[in-house]
């Protein structure tokens, strides 16, 4: 049966889709980088097969179709047709493929479609895809590349579980932030986004090329990392720059050929290859839990990107607590703050404000939370450790996750103890009864 694969949240976010489809034709729904969202799509999809409809499921990247089609697979459904180019098909009632080869099709032979990293689908390729009977959207970041929402294409949303409820049952590494607190080097950007060919230059200026092998050296040598770059050129220069400091590295984008992509992924799952920098590739559906670490070389002010990116690292493997997400150009982390600090989504199609999104903590670093310094030079990285504020907020999370699996108070009293090595206050408990009126006190 397709749901025994599934982890207990993969099954219930099944469950809420289904329960959705009784209200709506197309249902966008979330769960955070690294959650599972495959796993998710293949049960749907199996169940739909189930009743005998037709299904299709879509990516815009090869890495993802074959995911997908891992999937399917591992939940009872082997034989799937597959649309790419030079593939043949042979009309089976399941399929996966590449939203490029499908995108001149029209889709009104599939019951069910369901788009992979749907916050792509207001693209005009997607269109002929919504011709189908039903629609389902999976994403991490229900945001637009200009910063809108997608309720322009979807009619209802259901949300997973949030980062910071994944990374507190274990499902999730817990991140450590560094950062630096100089000057802003970059003005925010005129459009949804920095434009990289204005950016480069501006990089090189500050020469964050140098502090970004430095920060691998400092937290992650020996570990494998991934390090998202502004432009080829600036890449290609961090490439070189690795090598020099005697650390094995590959720049990869979406102009590298496919055999040499696969070549290099395979080569930092095993390790051989320590540093990947990629320009635009890795941002969604890398799923290589031996990575150590991220390092955002590059700014952003797109807060969908931001967690995209900073979710790559955060796959939990054997031995792997936690994971660095080092921001070296101290634009980044001062604009969202700590990533698993976002979830609370809605459908709209208006601008997607973060601080209208946050579920947890302060935006920025300065705000609550206590910034320690521990590498010396002229633009010093940070690591940003939570204080007593957030320690509060952190339990009253601890509290409504036990109630809603269940779970009696002492749970999240020794989930907050395993971490911070001491019991939270009694009169915390109280305060959270008092606020949530008892309804999710345990």
């Amino acid at each position: 049966m397709a749901e025994e694969f599934l982890r207990p949240y993969q099954a219930n976010l099944v469950g809420a889709i289904r329960r959705a489809f009784a209200g709506a034709r197309r249902v966008l729904a979330t769960l955070p980088t690294g959650g599972g969202k495959s796993r998710v799509a293949a049960a749907t999809a199996a169940a739909a097969a189930a009743k005998g409809l037709r299904v299709l499921a879509v990516a815009h990247r090869l890495e993802l179709v074959e995911q997908l089609q891992a999937a399917l697979a591992a939940a009872g459904l082997p034989a799937a047709d597959v649309y790419l180019p030079g593939r043949e098909v042979e009309g089976r009632p399941v399929a996966v493929g590449s939203v490029q080869t499908l995108s001149r099709r029209a889709a009104q032979g599939w019951d069910l479609v369901i788009i992979d990293e749907a916050h792509h689908a207001v693209a005009e390729t997607y269109r002929p895809l919504f011709e189908a009977r039903y629609v389902l959207g999976l994403t991490a970041t229900p945001v637009r590349a200009d910063g809108r929402g997608l309720g322009g294409v979807f009619e209802a949303m259901v949300n997973g579980p949030t980062m910071a409820e994944l990374i507190e049952a274990g499902y999730l590494a817990r991140p450590r932030y560094f950062t630096t607190q100089g000057k802003p080097w970059v003005e925010a950007p005129r459009g949804a986004d920095y434009d990289p060919r204005e950016i480069d230059p501006l990089v090189r200026r500050v020469e964050l090329e140098g502090e970004v092998v430095q920060a691998y050296l400092d937290h992650l040598q020996g570990q494998t990392a991934l390090v998202f770059a502004v432009t080829r050129e600036h890449g290609r220069e961090l490439g070189t720059r690795f090598r020099k400091a005697g650390v094995e590295a590959a720049f990869l984008d979406g102009q590298t050929p496919e055999v040499k992509r696969a070549e290099a992924l395979a080569r930092l799952k095993d390790g051989d290859l320590k540093v990947v920098v990629n320009v635009g590739l890795f941002t969604e559906g890398l799923d290589v839990p031996t990575v150590g670490g991220v390092i955002l070389a590059r700014p952003t002010a797109s807060l969908g990107l931001y967690l995209q990116m900073a979710g790559r690292a955060l796959r939990p493997a054997p031995g792997k607590a936690e994971a660095p997400v080092i921001d070296v150009t101290g634009v980044n982390f001062r604009r969202f703050g700590p990533a698993e600090g976002y979830g609370a989504w809605t459908l709209t199609d208006g601008v997607v404000e973060p601080q209208a999104v946050r579920v947890k903590g302060p935006a920025a670093p300065t705000q609550g939370r206590q910034v320690t310094q521990v590498q010396e030079g002229s633009a010093p990285l940070l690591e940003v450790k939570e204080e007593a504020v957030d320690r509060k907020r952190y339990y009253f999370s601890l509290l409504k996750l036990s109630a809603h699996r269940g779970y009696k108070p002492g749970w999240a009293a020794h989930k907050f103890r395993e971490r911070f090595g001491a019991f939270p206050a009694w009169a915390w408990l109280d305060e959270y009864r008092a606020q949530e009126g008892g309804k999710d006190a345990g």
